[in-house]
């Protein structure tokens, strides 16, 4: 496990995506805390269920139902692990449906399965000594969401390091997705912790920022 971030109350280790599992894997981030760990995302090979090792896993969250997040979620069960979702994407998961789980674009199928539990705007899950905060941000897709620790977001495919998150896939939303990033600068974030490419430690308003004016223009 790589670990990218750490303070008092808790540590990130990113465990799935470029350079850590095999492709198509997304990021994948194990926040640990008092003994305990949450999963942020679980990819598609299954290499990321295998790296966690022994840490005890209370839960998986997704930050939206796409391939490359979620097909590994049936490995995931098999480790007696609860996997949720937004309610706006269950149906995904349930009907491994191909087209809004864009497993499509990468010439495969989604792995139909049944989600733990779902979570909504507001939820609370506690996870050792931290509490994180689901924040509904929908635009990349209708159920994404971030999770809040403090000013840490983990952002799923909403906004990365580089720009916002795409919005031309089924179920995508531009001025969704601009929303999102305004209530994401309300909320004080100084680190994001993204769906793809790097972290942004300490300098995350920004990033945001300059991906929130990208996904406004021509609007």
């Amino acid at each position: 496990m790589l670990e990218v971030y750490s303070c008092e109350e808790f540590s990130v280790y990113r465990v799935g995506g470029k350079g850590v599992t095999p492709a198509p894997d997304c990021n994948c981030y194990l926040l640990a805390s008092g003994g305990e760990g949450l999963l942020v995302d679980v990819g598609a090979t299954g290499e990321v269920v295998r790296r966690v090792g022994d840490v005890e896993v209370v839960g998986v969250v997704l930050t939206h139902a796409h391939y490359d997040h979620a097909a590994a979620g049936p490995r995931a069960l098999g480790r007696g692990w609860k996997v949720g979702v937004h309610p706006a994407e269950a149906e995904v998961l349930r009907e491994g449906d191909d087209r809004r789980s864009a497993a499509y674009l990468f010439g495969a199928s989604m792995p139909a399965f049944e989600p733990s539990f779902t979570f909504r705007d507001g939820d609370v899950i506690e996870v050792g000594e931290v509490r994180v905060r689901v924040l509904h941000t929908p635009g990349h897709s209708p159920g994404s969401c971030c999770f809040l620790v403090g000013d840490v977001a983990f952002t799923g495919d909403t906004v990365f390091g580089f720009g916002p998150g795409r919005w031309d896939l089924p179920g995508g939303d531009r001025e969704r997705l601009c929303e999102s990033l305004e209530r994401l600068l309300a909320v004080g974030v100084e680190s994001i912790f993204p769906g793809h490419g790097f972290e942004v430690v300490g300098e995350a308003e920004s990033a945001i920022e300059a991906a929130l004016r990208e996904a406004e223009k021509d609007i």
